[in-house]
């Protein structure tokens, strides 16, 4: 009940973020994975035969989802290095800031908020102007 009456006094459900995914399994690999992503190797099975053969014991699906990952960064990207939007809390934060005071991919970020969407380019000066 106490849960439902937090949801109605917020307006909507909670915000959840999952962990990305990890695979203690693959640690072993990664190395040997990283050099055959660099040669150009996408194939996830062929990456999966080729890790078996030394010794991996997941399966073909944890190689898979490793790489699915990986394939939406851009290439020069480092590994791991995946950006995610803020939250909405965060986002709303962010309104208030001059993007160029940001790293450079949330500012981007910001940037193509306000001009996907110029009302909140002006909710975030009205917001600068109160905040600062």
């Amino acid at each position: 009940m106490r849960t439902v009456e937090r949801w109605l006094a917020a307006g909507r459900e909670p915000e959840h973020r999952r962990p990305p995914a990890r695979s203690v399994l693959m640690d072993p690999f990664q190395d040997y994975l990283e050099t055959r992503w660099q040669e150009g190797q996408r194939n996830g099975l062929q990456l999966w035969t080729e890790i078996k053969r030394r010794g991996f014991q997941g399966s073909k699906a944890t190689v898979y989802r490793c790489f699915a990952a990986r394939k939406q960064l851009p290439p020069t990207a480092p590994p791991n290095s995946r950006w995610r939007p803020p939250s909405r809390r965060n986002g709303a934060c962010l309104l208030g800031e001059d993007p160029t005071s940001l790293d450079e991919q949330t500012e981007r970020f910001l940037c193509h908020l306000y001009e996907t969407a110029p009302q909140l380019a002006i909710a975030g000066e009205l917001a600068a102007v109160l905040l600062h």
